[in-house]
């Protein structure tokens, strides 16, 4: 039986866009290492699923007319003090709260309280990684002071560099958060790779059959497994924060339908696996969402829920330790699963039987019931103050 534990280090180390059929052996070996969930689903904007894991809520109860990233410009947008994080609640319960890497949860040159510092980090290197405007300036921080500016994103030589040297960036300052963490507190570190996202793959050595994205998976996937190898005894959740975006001829989600920035399964089923002292390894097939995490590490690490936030995550504690299975429905603003099934696009799907969303189910009374609740939950969030 699974019992928590008093203060194991924590690590939250986020892939970006890493799609569904991106495979890596060293990604999947730290999946593989405890229990391993193949049915989990985030959001499918980067965005939306580190506000969803951050605070255990859906992202309409913050950005509830469409979704965060449809169309946002997200360097106005700042998450809500008014939440109560996870970064804060373990900092509240004695640990040292560290972030590296891709934050955005806001840009402090566009909004206020919007560093990892507003909202319960100690430390970080970090990047807003904001869109909206063009050409935009990149920054990266340390705390609150700006320590390097990219002029533009526009495609020049210096912005392809800078983006070749995100992921190195990234791994350098885990490396410099480990080594100089308080010896006496245990840790909460936060990692945001950049990596797949970035889109300009770096000049990597390719293996036999490797494409450049390829070689780029497997240098995050290096870097991961380092990482996990420096924080031994920690609680880790590795999880990815959306499907990939694809073109024409590219199989990263497959054999899922869609890719980021939609509700098919191809942009929100994504990678999830949490390992640690006690933690089975094993692989859960019954679905989870990435708000699930929230409520989950603060059991496994004995901390009280916060009061008076309400969270739509539960606890996968009693479900890791097969006392108890999860709740089966999910809203994705325009979707909404009670699996098996999965209302989307005015057709209903059977996603046990038709992972590939292709072939919707003839019921029309389960239609009509699944397309009223969906449009009974999007009143009560599009009506819900921020």
């Amino acid at each position: 039986m699974l019992l928590a534990l008093p203060q194991p280090d924590v690590l939250i180390d986020i892939v970006d866009d890493l799609g569904f059929g991106q495979r890596d052996p060293n990604i999947d070996g730290l999946a593989a290492s405890g229990t391993q969930f193949s049915n989990h689903r985030a959001r499918a904007f980067c965005t939306a699923s580190r506000y969803q894991l951050i605070t255990g809520q859906i992202e309409e109860r913050w950005a509830h007319v469409g979704g965060l990233n449809q169309g946002d410009d997200t360097r106005l947008l700042a998450l809500p003090t008014t939440k109560a994080t996870l970064a804060e609640q373990f900092q509240a319960a004695g640990y040292e709260t560290r972030l590296c890497g891709k934050w955005h949860l806001g840009d402090p040159l566009y909004a206020a309280d919007a560093t990892p510092l507003d909202h319960g980090f100690e430390h970080a290197k970090w990047e807003p990684y904001p869109h909206g405007g063009s050409p935009a300036p990149l920054y990266q921080y340390e705390d609150r002071t700006i320590v390097h500016v990219q002029p533009t994103n526009g495609g020049s030589a210096g912005d392809i560099a800078y983006r070749r040297s995100l992921n190195a960036w990234t791994q350098a300052c885990v490396d410099d958060a480990i080594a100089n963490r308080d010896p006496l507190r245990p840790l909460f570190l936060w990692v945001g790779r950049p990596g797949v996202h970035a889109k300009v793959e770096p000049e990597l050595p390719m293996l036999p059959g490797e494409t450049k994205m390829d070689a780029y998976v497997r240098q995050t996937g290096t870097y991961m497994a380092v990482t996990a190898a420096l924080m031994p005894g920690a609680f880790k959740l590795i999880v990815s924060d959306n499907g990939a975006p694809i073109s024409t001829g590219e199989t990263f989600n497959d054999p899922l339908r869609g890719e980021k920035g939609q509700s098919w399964d191809g942009g929100i089923r994504v990678l999830a696996g949490i390992s640690g002292p006690g933690i089975p390894q094993q692989e859960i097939h019954d679905p989870v969402a990435i708000q699930d995490f929230y409520p989950t590490l603060l059991e496994l690490s004995g901390i009280p829920l916060p009061a008076g936030h309400p969270l739509d995550g539960e606890s996968l504690v009693p479900l890791i330790n097969g006392t108890r299975a999860r709740g089966v429905e999910f809203f994705f603003y325009d979707a909404l699963i009670q699996w098996p099934y999965k209302f989307k696009s005015d057709a209903v799907y059977d996603l046990a039987a038709d992972p590939s969303e292709t072939t919707p189910i003839v019921n029309a009374t389960l239609k009509a019931a699944m397309k009223k609740r969906l449009a009974d939950l999007k009143k009560v969030y599009i009506h819900e103050a921020p």
